[in-house]
């Protein structure tokens, strides 16, 4: 164990990112648990990320939400910062996303299934330290230059593999997880306070 001068996430009020320096313990290659912050996650479409169930298979997907669904805590991510003297800030802000459903957390975590990446809700919290530099809960938070409140999530576990989104045939747009494209719009969420705070 080493001491290391770190800066740590505070909050974000409007557009701006705040930090605090500290100085904690840690070990290299691990990330600690920060603050948190409640926001939701939009689309480029007006939907709302959220956390539902149908057809008895839990499922992350954007939605339209009314004033009253909005009040809902399955459309409430938690971000949690990830504190870490490795982390390069070309990177990003490491961050875990978390929500409440059926009285449990929800961790977001990347999965590979049969060859597809994939991002999924797992009914498991963070370890705390995560003893990787690279996990499946672990996101890289990037503020998108010179567009307030937007941002493009990568996973920590597959370098240029971003949060996204897509349509199905029922005309859901569900999370997904896709390469790199600076000109794909989808990969670009934006982030925002809910409805009732």
């Amino acid at each position: 164990m080493a001491n290391f001068t770190c800066v740590q996430f505070a909050t974000i009020v409007e557009d701006k990112i705040y930090f605090e320096v500290e100085n904690p313990d840690y070990e290299a290659d691990s990330y600690k648990k920060g603050s948190s912050f409640t926001k939701m996650i939009q689309n480029g479409h007006s939907q709302f990320l959220v956390l539902d169930k149908a057809y008895n298979q839990i499922q992350l997907s954007f939605q339209e939400l009314t004033l009253e669904q909005s009040k809902d805590s399955n459309c409430k991510f938690k971000i949690q910062s990830l504190l870490s003297d490795e982390t390069d800030s070309i990177l990003g802000f490491p961050v875990a996303l978390q929500v409440e459903f059926e009285d449990k957390t929800w961790t977001l975590c990347c999965s590979d299934d049969g060859g597809v990446k994939a991002v999924n809700a797992k009914p498991e919290d963070l370890p705390n330290p995560i003893l990787s530099n690279k996990h499946k809960a672990v996101f890289f938070l990037r503020q998108i230059e010179g567009q307030a409140f937007k941002y493009r999530v990568e996973s920590s576990l597959w370098e240029n593999m971003f949060l996204s989104f897509e349509h199905d045939p029922t005309s859901l747009a569900r999370l997904v997880l896709k390469a790199k494209s600076n000109e794909d719009e989808t990969q670009n969420l934006q982030i925002q306070n809910s409805c009732d705070t």
